[in-house]
């Protein structure tokens, strides 16, 4: 950030950021940085995609199962395998 820490202060005050008084006393980046985390906290947005956007865990459980064949060992049990598409 450019400019003097009261520059700063003062922009920051007018976006509705609140600082404590040892954050008050940072200056350059690590302000920067501090800031950028109150004002727009990235873990919160991304959380909030993920809950958007993602399939649920049964939803995409349908896609999956398809994908693999199950088959018996030698010796009775069961494994999966991954389905062979190329042949």
């Amino acid at each position: 950030m450019e400019g003097t820490k009261e520059e700063a202060h003062a922009l920051l005050e007018k976006i509705g950021v609140s600082l404590t008084s040892s954050e008050r006393d940072l200056s350059g980046k690590p302000l920067m940085k501090v800031a950028m985390k109150k004002w727009l906290p990235a873990g919160d947005a991304l959380l909030q995609m993920i809950t958007m956007y993602l399939p649920s865990p049964v939803t995409s459980q349908k896609y999956r199962v398809g994908m693999y064949i199950y088959t018996k060992c030698g010796h009775g049990t069961n494994i999966i395998l991954p389905l062979d598409n190329s042949k």
